[in-house]
């Protein structure tokens, strides 16, 4: 609802008064009826004038801009992700398929689970997440971004509708404008080109945050400087160098392993131009708004639903962020490879820089996914603060 105050002496100028004849009363004459209602002006503290919001689901104004958006059928083949809706060259709206979590004891709501969502385009080339429509009911997703938490109203809709109307920054099933403008739908991606690699990867959301849906696995720094490989059992040359290393798991002889996991990177590479363009590797801070959002059963809704040997083994990828056990790289006299933890283990940079508790030489904050948490260095787990010389894998998120 909008509201408008006046003040006393904006009403007497908006009545025409004059310094001579200054009004000592106020009379309101509604429409049909022919007696006024008369008050004092002296006993008026404020005058509000409101207008009610237009209700969500009406008909959309005839005269507006209107843009078709077709609906994507909601089923088992479809998984999280972003797709921009364009007409022509220009993206009018931000379609999502994500992981929504809102709870409110006291409203006795508790939302957790799957949504496709739409957004309005904002300002500087990003979705308006304050605007969130829900495609199934016709509700409200408005989220707050420094909490990364959401506020829900649900709609009275029944079902997901096969068409959606955008106009004037809003959405609704049903339209009067005589002219609709046609939409399409892309896949939101990050292409990342770094010399003569290409590397793509998914965009996920995930509350406010926006993250590449596979771990890194580019060989190169971004400006096409190759990054040194080295083999499982190279340990002990990748312990040495302070150069920034990257390493495949089983050195990539399991078909897609690199394509499905990504690529192990020492610490040094992380602050080296890792990071693709508009991108960030991400930080403690990060995780942390992610495992408040996540809350209960976290881990689960992270891992792939594949591979996991741990407890209580595959996830349910609520998210998308489809986490593999890749487990971590790291010199073992030992052993005969140096490949640790795989299948039990999602182990990753963040750029955090710290102290290693054990030998106090310059670390980096790691972050670990196994069993059932998500678990870092500030949450009295001292071993996920790690030398440069260890070698985990790398998200980036958007900024």
């Amino acid at each position: 609802m909008r509201k408008i105050y006046l003040t006393l002496a904006a009403i007497v100028v908006a009545l025409g008064a004059t310094a001579q004849s200054a009004p000592t009363k106020m009379n309101i004459l509604l429409k049909n009826s022919t007696t006024p209602v008369t008050y004092n002006i002296s006993d008026i503290e404020e005058i509000t004038f409101t207008a009610d919001e237009q209700k969500p689901d009406e008909p959309l104004p005839v005269d507006a801009k209107t843009y078709t958006i077709a609906i994507p059928a909601v089923n088992d083949d479809l998984e999280p992700g972003v797709w921009k809706v364009m007409n022509g060259n220009e993206q009018v709206a931000e379609l999502c398929y994500e992981y929504v979590r809102c709870v409110n004891e006291e409203e006795g709501l508790n939302i957790d689970g799957r949504m496709l969502v739409l957004y309005p385009m904002g300002t500087e080339g990003f979705a308006d997440l304050t605007k969130g429509y829900i495609v199934s009911n016709g509700g409200s997703l408005v989220w707050n971004t420094e909490t990364n938490s959401c506020a829900y109203t649900a709609g009275t809709g029944t079902a997901a509708p096969a068409i959606v109307y955008l106009a004037d920054g809003r959405f609704a099933t049903a339209s009067e404008a005589v002219t609709k403008v046609a939409t399409t739908q892309v896949k939101d991606q990050l292409i990342d080109k770094r010399g003569d690699e290409t590397e793509t990867y998914d965009v996920v959301k995930v509350g406010t945050q926006y993250w590449m849906g596979q771990n890194l696995r580019t060989t190169m720094l971004s400006d096409g400087t190759p990054i040194t490989m080295f083999k499982a059992t190279q340990g002990s040359a990748w312990n040495n160098t302070t150069a920034p290393a990257y390493h495949v798991f089983g050195d990539g002889e399991i078909q897609d392993v690199k394509e499905t996991w990504g690529c192990m990177y020492n610490g040094y590479s992380v602050f080296d131009n890792l990071a693709p363009e508009n991108w960030e590797v991400t930080t403690l801070a990060d995780w942390q708004l992610l495992k408040d959002y996540l809350a209960k059963g976290q881990s689960g809704k992270v891992k792939s639903k594949f591979e996991w040997n741990d407890t209580p083994g595959n996830g349910n990828n609520l998210t998308g962020l489809d986490m593999s056990p890749g487990g971590l790289f790291m010199y073992n006299s030992q052993a005969d490879t140096d490949d640790m933890y795989q299948f039990s283990r999602a182990t990753y940079w963040t750029t955090d820089e710290l102290e290693d508790p054990l030998f106090h030489t310059p670390a980096l904050g790691a972050v670990y996914i196994y069993n059932r948490i998500i678990v870092y260095n500030t949450e009295g787990n001292p071993s996920a603060t790690h030398g440069y010389n260890w070698g985990h894998y790398v998200r980036c998120i958007r900024r």
